[in-house]
């Protein structure tokens, strides 16, 4: 219901854009299709667009996600809008320019800076709308960040996924409400319902993750990053393991996307 809801507001959103045509064609740019919120949500709303009757491309890297991309009826475009560079930025934003000519693309969501450098160049170029969503906690502690940080906050709508970064919009981007829109993030929580998973996939799971039977097993999902609070988790368990335990076997695990020569990942190990 949460994300149903979720998308029914995104769609409201781009229905203010005021562009009218029988079958509108919406464009989404990310850096890849690996793993993550951002990606989540662009799949999401991938499928909420194809459902309503529109058509939904995204350009991005690629990934892995790229068959449920097509799954979802959406078209996958490969352009890898990752580089941060000006020069890349600007060829970027000519391609882009281009495959919003050619698929007449109505109106471009970007989710992510360095893609959306691109797009909003691009966008002027073609007089196509921007939407822009913040997904993250942008830092600007760095002489130029908040200048580079500041294309989040430059669509004709501009969507916060929580409160919080709402009121960061408002006051370090002077965001209006006449632009702002907040649109918590949601989850489809029927995936996550323990009665549509079968016995034998939950004893698969445990016999490859070795995992006791009788432990208390602490769940941590996300990909591992210092900032998604792993290393917080494992302070927690220490300072409880010091005063006496939970009283019965646990065992802590991990579940995400990490890069074996990371340095926070090797600290975990």
């Amino acid at each position: 219901m949460q994300q149903a809801v979720q998308n029914c507001r995104l769609r409201d959103t781009y229905s203010e854009m005021e562009f009218v045509t029988t079958r509108p064609v919406i464009l989404q740019v990310l850096p890849a299709l690996e793993s993550g919120g951002i990606e989540q949500g662009t799949i999401e709303m991938a499928a909420a667009i194809t459902q309503a009757g529109g058509t939904a491309l995204v350009a991005s890297a690629g990934g892995r996600l790229i068959p449920k991309l097509r799954y979802v009826g959406a078209t996958p475009v490969h352009l890898d809008l990752r580089a941060k560079n000006p020069f890349s930025i600007l060829r970027n934003s000519l391609r882009l320019a281009q495959i919003i000519r050619q698929y007449s693309v109505r109106l471009v969501h970007a989710r992510s800076r360095a893609p959306a450098w691109a797009a909003a160049s691009a966008c002027r170029r073609t007089g196509v709308p921007l939407v822009t969503t913040w997904h993250g906690v942008y830092g600007n502690n760095i002489p130029g960040k908040r200048r580079y940080n500041a294309v989040m906050a430059s669509g004709q709508r501009v969507i916060a996924v929580s409160e919080y970064i709402a009121h960061r919009l408002r006051t370090e981007y002077r965001v209006g409400d006449d632009r702002l829109r907040l649109i918590p993030r949601g989850a489809d929580v029927t995936r996550f319902d323990p009665q549509g998973v079968r016995g034998n996939r939950v004893q698969g799971l445990l016999d490859k993750w070795d995992l006791p039977d009788q432990a208390a097993i602490i769940l941590l999902p996300g990909r591992i990053t210092a900032w998604k609070g792993q290393m917080l988790l494992l302070d927690a368990l220490a300072r409880m393991e010091r005063t006496g335990g939970c009283g019965r076997e646990w065992v802590c695990v991990f579940v995400g996307d990490a890069k074996e020569r990371d340095r926070h990942t090797q600290a975990l190990v």
